[in-house]
């Protein structure tokens, strides 16, 4: 084994060990960024200078005896938006390029403290938001890693460094570690290294009682070879076979399509699935005329076109505790594209004027597949 592809337990078992020294390590990503960064592009700012520097300090520090940290030796890799006194930090974004700040953000501080190399700024979006930086995934060369923290996942993918830091709001981690790392998680333990990974889908049970806490059913990992919609479909299928009654199961609108309808048909169990409001569906096909290949789709329903919505079924208004009078369309015998065996009620909820204080509600846009769908 390469010492690039140690991972950083087993790097710091070497380490403590003597097997191995920081200079070797350091020197061992060096050359692998060497080889790999025009490719990858992982790197926003890198001095092996710098590094090669840290590296003689921290094998003479273990050389005099000197208690040292749980991360000593151990090179790692630092997104751009995190603040460093002796690297640039530019935030992804051409403004700030080469902005020198005089503090270490409290992440860096720790690190260092535990005696960490800083290797160097890794590819951020621009403020870990918006527009996309330069790196490529390292597993598909022509395709993006996601991001945020593009870069961070990237480097770790391509064993340029065991470890990385990343930040994330919303899909900031989980969408780069999916799309960039193979068969590896966020964990630890007695014989497991230190990994950078998958994101995980949860299957929750949650109670009718207002205010009562969701229980967790299933959490667990989405490996390289799944999808999300494939194992929340697993994971539903599992859970239906010990109940004793059809459960109702909620799906926010990232499972709202024909490929979750489909790996769903199997399953004794209702869904309800949040709409994206740019989807479009079809009604059933009308009677076959005798010529042709008989028509697999109907009227086109648009989301997002009233004009292409046609009579509803069903509208009826309501009242509600918290948010005044709502007013649910109902549309039926619809389906997708893509799974025209799967017919659908299709509603749109939508909150009336009342008393709602200053906040607007958006229309939203249900999909019900269940018993009654089928009869």
């Amino acid at each position: 084994m390469t010492l690039y592809h140690l991972t950083a337990r087993e790097a710091i078992a070497q380490l403590s060990t003597s097997q191995l020294s920081a200079l070797e390590l350091a020197q061992a990503c060096l050359a692998r960024i060497e080889q790999r960064e025009q490719a990858v592009e992982a790197w926003q700012y890198l001095n092996p200078d710098q590094v090669v520097e840290q590296a003689i300090a921290g094998d003479h520090t273990r050389a005099t005896g000197t208690p040292l940290g749980p991360l000593h030796g151990i090179p790692v890799a630092v997104k751009d938006i995190c603040a460093t006194t002796d690297m640039p930090t530019g935030w992804g974004t051409p403004i700030h390029t080469g902005q020198q700040l005089n503090y270490d953000a409290a992440v860096v501080e720790r690190l260092r403290a535990a005696g960490a190399i800083i290797m160097g700024k890794t590819v951020s979006t621009e403020y870990a938001l918006a527009r996309a930086g330069k790196t490529r995934n390292p597993h598909h060369p022509n395709h993006t890693p996601g991001g945020s923290s593009s870069g961070s996942a990237a480097a770790v993918a391509d064993r340029m460094v065991p470890l990385a830091l990343g930040s994330q709001t919303g899909g900031s981690v989980l969408r780069p570690a999916a799309k960039t790392l193979k068969d590896r998680t966020l964990s630890g333990g007695t014989d497991v290294g230190i990994t950078v990974g998958q994101s995980y889908s949860t299957l929750a049970w949650i109670p009718e009682a207002d205010g009562s806490w969701a229980l967790p059913l299933c959490h667990e990992r989405i490996t390289s070879f799944e999808t999300p919609g494939s194992r929340a479909a697993f994971q539903l299928k599992q859970v239906t076979r010990e109940l004793a009654v059809r459960p109702l199961a909620v799906y926010d609108r990232g499972y709202g399509n024909a490929s979750f309808v489909n790996q769903t048909a199997d399953i004794e169990a209702d869904l309800l699935l949040r709409l994206a409001s740019n989807r479009c569906v079809y009604s059933a096909p009308p009677p076959y005329g005798g010529r042709g290949a008989p028509a697999k789709h109907g009227h086109k329903l648009k989301l997002n076109d009233p004009e292409s919505w046609g009579l509803p079924i069903e509208t009826m208004e309501v009242e509600d505790a918290k948010l005044a009078r709502v007013r649910v369309t109902r549309w039926s015998e619809y389906h997708f594209k893509q799974s025209p065996k799967r017919p659908m009620e299709i509603l749109r909820v939508e909150v009336l004027e009342g008393d709602q204080g200053k906040r607007r509600w958006k229309p939203l846009w249900l999909a019900w597949l269940g018993e009654r769908c089928r009869r």
